[in-house]
């Protein structure tokens, strides 16, 4: 739809559709993985929404405008932060799982004492879980899934016309339910890793009940360490194939949220 403005009333429903349309752009940014990352300055983040936003406003078919009054405005405004957001908080959860399990594999190796600053978010986390998130980082640009989150969101507006999206409980409910993908993610990412150290956890405590005298608090983060890291790279090839399986499903579960609007 290439646009021709001949009065000030065309131009106002346009610009209130286009400023909808980036919303729900912007609301992805703030919420989908690496696209929200502190290290990407925001006048380029700005750039890249008002860019893809004025393309996909272009492409759109002929659309009837939002009501005009302020509050039903702001409703057309929260319905367009919650299918971004939606789409962004889908994407993320493959990265809280590999995150939880980065840090339930850290913790028991030893590794819990040492934590860093994930630049991301500005927190700090476990040397593990840094690890396994630069991983998933680039797996998840290898594979385009950010290109894959640009054209849900552009298709969407076909779908859902900027204007018309109202929350509903169906939509909630199944962001929750993919949520619960994290808890289950973290042990399936992560489970041949905590096996062997559940094993070595084991041995050292049969060891302290046989020799007390063994100082084991130093002794336990060699051995747990060591066999960890041997463990993490025997483990690392089945973890790209089910990070790559996971990475492909962000598509279908933000598909299937959207389509709970």
């Amino acid at each position: 739809m290439i646009p021709s403005f001949s009065n000030i009333d065309a131009i106002v429903p346009a610009f209130m559709i286009f400023s909808l349309i980036s919303i729900r752009m912007a609301f992805l940014f703030v919420s989908a993985p690496l696209l929200s990352s502190r290290l990407i300055p925001m006048q380029i983040k700005a750039a890249i929404i008002v860019f893809i936003s004025f393309i996909t406003y272009l492409g759109l078919p002929a659309i009837v405008p939002p009501p005009l009054d302020v509050i039903g405005f702001l409703i057309a405004v929260t319905g367009e932060a919650a299918v971004g957001a939606s789409a962004g908080i889908t994407a993320s959860i493959v990265f809280a799982a590999v995150e939880g399990g980065g840090r339930l594999m850290g913790i028991p190796m030893g590794l819990g004492f040492a934590q860093v600053v994930d630049p991301m978010t500005q927190g700090s986390t476990v040397v593990t879980a840094r690890f396994l998130g630069v991983i998933t980082s680039m797996m998840f640009l290898a594979l385009n899934i950010h290109h894959v989150l640009f054209k849900l969101i552009s298709t969407s507006f076909i779908v859902l016309p900027p204007g018309t999206v109202i929350p509903t409980v169906i939509s909630a409910k199944t962001l929750v339910d993919s949520a619960s993908l994290i808890f289950i993610g973290s042990a399936q990412l992560v489970a041949p890793i905590l096996i062997v150290l559940l094993g070595v956890l084991t041995a050292l405590g049969i060891l302290a009940r046989v020799a007390p005298k063994i100082n084991l608090f130093a002794l336990s983060f060699a051995i747990s360490i060591g066999l960890g890291l041997i463990a993490l790279r025997g483990a690392l090839p089945q973890m790209a194939v089910w990070l790559e399986h996971s990475l492909n499903t962000i598509e279908p579960l933000a598909s299937g949220v959207i389509a709970g609007f």
